[in-house]
């Protein structure tokens, strides 16, 4: 019986929240923008209206994904809406439950036409003995902050390789780094690896019978 009237409490509980909130006004979002999948910002709140702004942590220009908490600590969560926050522009929302806890995330949003590529820093000739390690210690920053991801193609094809006594040559390797928008910058490398003379080895000995 317990569980049954417990059940009773929760079907009327999410009877009365059943009204989730929905986007009454915005600005649209601009048809050549692109949006990031990288969470830039969060945050929970009680709503104290009916009718409430969101976006407020935002970037400038923005996705906003908007959501209502299903148990105190907003673990438990339900879609209620979609906007977007254009220049500022914060996107409009009715049908707030008062003293009921919401959560929304945040998206950066841009224009790729007017996004700014990533520098790349790396020395651009490496020369090594054989037998030593080859690091590369590329670092990729963005002037606007964005997530970014380096890779590499080439001889080394990762930030760091081993070098044995047989690798003496000159190789290339191209880094390259590419910001959340698609923005691309690549840096060819020239690694010179030479050739490390060991000393000869007695492999045995031979007396004289």
């Amino acid at each position: 019986m317990k569980k049954i009237a417990a059940l009773l409490v929760f079907l009327i509980f999410i009877s009365s929240v059943s009204a989730l909130p929905t986007l009454v006004y915005t600005e649209k979002r601009p048809i050549e923008w692109m949006c990031s999948t990288h969470l830039k910002a969060q945050k929970t709140y009680t709503a104290n209206a009916t009718i409430i702004e969101n976006g407020i942590v935002c970037p400038k220009d923005a996705q906003v994904l908007l959501y209502e908490c299903l148990d105190n600590s907003c673990g438990m969560k339900a879609g209620a809406g979609e906007g977007y926050k254009v220049n500022g522009k914060l996107p409009r929302f009715v049908n707030f439950v008062v003293d009921q806890n919401y959560y929304y995330e945040c998206f950066t949003c841009r224009d790729p036409a007017l996004n700014k590529a990533p520098a790349i820093s790396v020395r651009k000739n490496i020369i090594v003995m054989e037998g030593n390690p080859v690091e590369l210690n590329a670092r990729c920053n963005d002037p606007e902050g964005d997530y970014v991801e380096l890779s590499y193609d080439g001889w080394l094809g990762a930030e760091r390789r081993d070098t044995g006594f047989s690798d003496a040559g000159r190789y290339q390797t191209t880094v390259r780094c590419v910001d959340e928008f698609g923005s691309v910058t690549t840096e060819r490398v020239t690694i010179t690896v030479r050739d490390n003379n060991r000393a000869p080895e007695i492999l045995g000995v031979v007396r004289e019978r």
